[in-house]
Parts: structure tokens; sequence; C-alpha cells
């Protein structure tokens, strides 16, 4: 061994040793921290904003759009439909008394449409009664919302045979809506009385609300075994009233 070998191990010798070097971890302990600190917050928030979320879900789907309240909790199947098609005639009624709606057309019952009850005179004169009577009994509405089907039927065609232009007219037809609301189930085509003389857009609205009628007649009870199962329909689909 000469003597520059000697020197370099003489200087390895004497040189202090470094420690081995530790793998950096992917997160730092400050990241971790933070990152904790943020989901306890997150899940406080969504823990407290739960609760009002689901109420508010909860009431929109017991109330429903505007004045329809058939709106039911489930959306499928025959009940759906009907909410929905009842929602789109009730908007319907709202967009009859703008300037540029169209005046609709109204038309007698057809009995390809609708079975005609044989004794629908009978009905149709109880319904007249009723209807131009300035003050009437509840039980005289009860007893024809009782007759069912024969009567919601003459009240349909009652509506079809009004000229909306008379007040009382209007009036009538008011107290007629409310019969066929109690009879069927089927709320938000129901129209307050005028308070002045009907102008142009009030018989719009009025006749929009007679056709109204005489659709979810056509549609959804076009006789009598249609019509209870719209009834049975539209009274599963009522929120249950909480008693004291």
């Amino acid at each position: 061994m000469n003597e520059n070998d000697e020197a370099m191990q003489s200087e390895q010798a004497s040189a202090p040793k470094r420690a081995p070097r530790r793998s950096r971890p992917l997160l730092s302990r400050p990241f971790l921290l933070v990152a904790a600190f943020a989901s306890a917050l997150l899940s406080v928030g969504m823990h407290q904003a739960a609760p009002a979320l689901a109420a508010a879900v909860e009431q929109r789907l017991i109330q429903g759009p505007g004045r329809n309240t058939v709106a039911q909790r489930g959306a499928g199947g025959i009940e759906g439909a009907l909410h929905d098609d009842v929602r789109r005639l009730a908007m319907g009624l709202d967009r009859a008394s703008r300037s540029t709606a169209p005046m609709q057309r109204l038309m007698p019952l057809d009995d390809q449409r609708v079975a005609i009850p044989q004794d629908l005179a009978l009905y149709a004169a109880e319904v007249e009664q009723f209807a131009r009577e300035p003050f009437v009994e509840p039980s005289a509405r009860d007893a024809l919302v009782r007759h069912g089907y024969p009567a919601a039927v003459a009240g349909v065609a009652w509506l079809q045979e009004q000229d909306y232009g008379d007040p009382r007219a209007c009036a009538s037809a008011c107290r007629v809506h409310e019969l066929l609301a109690a009879s069927t189930g089927v709320e938000g085509l129901v129209l307050d009385e005028p308070l002045a003389d009907p102008d142009e857009s009030v018989v719009r609205r009025f006749r929009a609300a007679a056709v109204a009628w005489r659709r979810v007649l056509e549609r959804h009870a076009r006789d009598e075994s249609a019509f209870l199962n719209l009834v049975a329909l539209t009274r599963r689909a009522r929120p249950v009233e909480k008693k004291d």
C-alpha cells in the first residue's frame, strides 16, 4: 500500500457518517390535520342541513305546484298521469286569462266518450236547483255528492251550457265547481266568483274551467267504474289529517 492509499483511508475514517435518508410521506401532518378539520365541518353542516332539506322535499311532494292538491307522494303509474293531467289543466286556467289566449269551445258531452246515465235529466234538475239557489245548506251539496257518478256527469254537462258573460252564471258555476271537486276529489279547477261584471278574460277563464272538467270526466271518469277509481286515487293522495 502506497502513501496515497493510506491518506485516502485516513480521510474516509475521519469523515462524519451521514444518517440514512428517510422516505418522505405523501401527505404531511399539517395537511392531514387541515383535511380532518374540513371533513368535520362538512359533516356537521350536512347533519344540520339534512332535516331542513328533507322537510322541504316532503312539503313539495304534498303541496304540489299552484293550487292543484291532487299531487300525491308517488309520481308513477296512474296516479302520476292523473296528477300531471290535472296540473296542466290548472295551468291552462291561468293562461286563459291572458289577452292572447283562445276562447275555449263549449260542447255537450259525447256519449262515445262518456257513459251517459239513463236518469241524467233527474240529476240535471237537482244540479240546476243547487247552482241557482243563492244560499245552499252544506247538506244539499253533500246529498248530491253521495249520488256519485250521475251527479258528477250532470254537473259537467251543466257547465257546458252556461253563458259566462252573465255574472249570475259565473257565481253558479263556482258552486258547481265546488260540487265537482267534492265529488271527484280533484282540486285546482275551482274558480273564485268575479267581483264585477265578467270581462273577456273572465269569460275565457270560466269557459276554460268548463272544458277542463269535461276533460277530467272523459279521461279519468268516463263511466261508473272509472269514476270510483278516480275517487279512490284522490282520497289516497290526500295527506292524513292528524287529530289533536
